[in-house]
C-alpha cells in the first residue's frame, strides 16, 4: 500500500507539472517526454471536465423534474447548452487546434461545483 501510494505521489506531481506547462501545440508532439506530458494533463483536463458535465447533467435533470416555466425552460436550454460543449470537449482525441474561442464560452459553475 505504501509503494502505492508513493507512485500516486509520484504521479500526481507529473501531472500537476504538466498542467503548469501544459501546451497543445502540434510542433512538440515529437518529443515524448512532452508527449507523456500532453497526455497526463490531458487525463487530468478530461477528469474534471467528466465531473463538471456530471454536474450539469443533475443540475438539468433536477429541473426537467420540476414544474415548467419559463425561466426553468431558459434555464435548461442554457444547461443543455453547457452540457454539449463539456462533451465536445471530452470526445476530442487532442486539443491541438482548439482554442478558447473555438470551444465557445466557459460554462458557468453549476451550483455545488467550486
Amino acid at each position: 500500500m505504501k509503494r502505492e501510494l508513493k507512485a500516486l505521489i509520484k504521479k500526481t506531481r507529473k501531472t500537476i507539472k504538466a498542467l503548469e506547462n501544459i501546451t497543445f501545440d502540434a510542433s512538440s508532439t515529437e518529443d515524448p517526454a512532452a508527449e507523456e506530458s500532453r497526455v497526463l494533463a490531458k487525463q487530468a483536463l478530461e477528469d474534471q471536465v467528466k465531473t463538471a458535465s456530471d454536474i450539469v447533467s443533475r443540475r438539468l435533470m433536477h429541473l426537467r423534474l420540476q414544474e415548467k416555466s419559463a425561466a426553468n425552460q431558459d434555464d435548461i436550454k442554457k444547461l443543455d447548452g453547457e452540457r454539449s460543449l463539456l462533451r465536445r470537449l471530452v470526445w476530442k482525441p487532442t486539443y491541438v487546434g482548439v482554442s478558447r474561442r473555438a470551444a465557445g464560452p466557459y460554462p458557468s459553475n453549476p451550483p455545488g461545483y467550486c
